[in-house]
């Protein structure tokens, strides 16, 4: 069960990154990050804070939770 767990968090995290660095090389293409900034900086720092927030909720997943023994 530890294993299966473990495992999940991994492959979740793999793809997040994944996904982060697609998401980043397909902004730098574009660059609509600069438009972004300029027209309309506090839909990004909004933005920028929900993204913060989910690599927060994240990390929090891998702390171990409280466990009961078993009798």
């Amino acid at each position: 069960m530890v294993l299966a767990e473990l495992a999940a968090i991994a492959g979740l995290t793999i793809a997040t990154l994944v996904a982060a660095t697609a998401v980043s090389v397909g902004i730098a293409r574009a660059s609509a990050l600069d438009g972004l900034i300029d027209n309309d900086g506090t839909l990004f720092t909004i933005v920028l804070l929900l993204g913060l927030a989910f690599v927060a909720i994240g990390g929090l997943s891998l702390l171990p939770g409280e466990r009961r023994p078993r009798h």
